[in-house]
This record gives C-alpha cells, sequence and structure tokens, in this order.
C-alpha cells in the first residue's frame, strides 16, 4: 500500500507543477506518466541495491528518453514534460533537513544529511547530461542530410 500510496504522489506533484508552469491540459497526463515512471525506476533501483547516485542516474536517464520521444509524438519542446517529470526525484525533505543543520551549526548533521543530496542532485544532473548528448547525436545522424 506504501509503494501505491507513493506512486500516485509522485502523479499528484508532477502534475501539480504541470499546471504551476502552465503547460496546457491535454499534456499534464504525459508529464504525470513521466513523473511516474521516473519514481518507479528509482525506487526500483534502490530496491535492487544501487546507490543514490545510480538510482537517480537511471530514472533521469529513462525520464528524458521518454520526453525526448514524447516531444516528437506531441510535438512540443521536450522540457515541457522533461521540468515538471523530474519534480518526484528531487530530495525535498533531506534538503530541508540538511539546510536546518547548516542554519543550526549541527555540521555533522548537515554531513550525514546533505552526502545522499548532493548524490541525488548529481545522478539526476549526470543524467540528463548523458541521456541528452546521446538523444542528439541519434537525432543527428537520423536527421542528417545527405552529402553533396
Amino acid at each position: 500500500m506504501n509503494i501505491f500510496i507513493s506512486m500516485l504522489t509522485a502523479v499528484i506533484s508532477t502534475a501539480g507543477f504541470g499546471l504551476f508552469f502552465r503547460i496546457k491540459p491535454n499534456r499534464i497526463p504525459f508529464a504525470a506518466l513521466g513523473g511516474l515512471i521516473a519514481w518507479s525506476i528509482k525506487n526500483a533501483a534502490a530496491y535492487a541495491g544501487l546507490q543514490i547516485f545510480f538510482a537517480a542516474f537511471m530514472a533521469t536517464a529513462a525520464l528524458v528518453v521518454y520526453s525526448e520521444i514524447m516531444a516528437r509524438v506531441l510535438k512540443t519542446p521536450a522540457n515541457i514534460i522533461l521540468i515538471p517529470s523530474i519534480v518526484p526525484l528531487l530530495p525535498g525533505q533531506q534538503l530541508y533537513y540538511t539546510m536546518q543543520s547548516v542554519i543550526e551549526g549541527d555540521l555533522r548533521s548537515a554531513y550525514t544529511f546533505g552526502v545522499p543530496v548532493l548524490q541525488n542532485i548529481l545522478g539526476i544532473g549526470v543524467g540528463i547530461l548523458i541521456a541528452m548528448f546521446f538523444c542528439y547525436k541519434i537525432i543527428e545522424i537520423k536527421y542528417k542530410p545527405p552529402r553533396r
């Protein structure tokens, strides 16, 4: 039941951020599905024993590929799907506790909370970078005009 609630929360949060960013209503379900896919992959990878960095990396890379595919299908920029769909992957609670520990001067707790936050954020960033690079290279090869 807990997994179902977390997946439902991922869908609702993605749809909420889609509304906040004023995405067209017919594209919000696709963004919500992207958030569900990313959250499910991250949970499955964490359950399989992968570190936080690799779980976030895999989820983000899959999300980038999904958003690029949906961008072609919906004829919309990939960021319309990608940005709201990343929201469930962000480490909100851990980041809050890290900042609270820094403000209180408890550097030991800030380190304890901060390392997983940095690993998660780096996994998301590297996942976006590498997956977009490969997606654009594939698109470039596929649509490259013939030489004369």
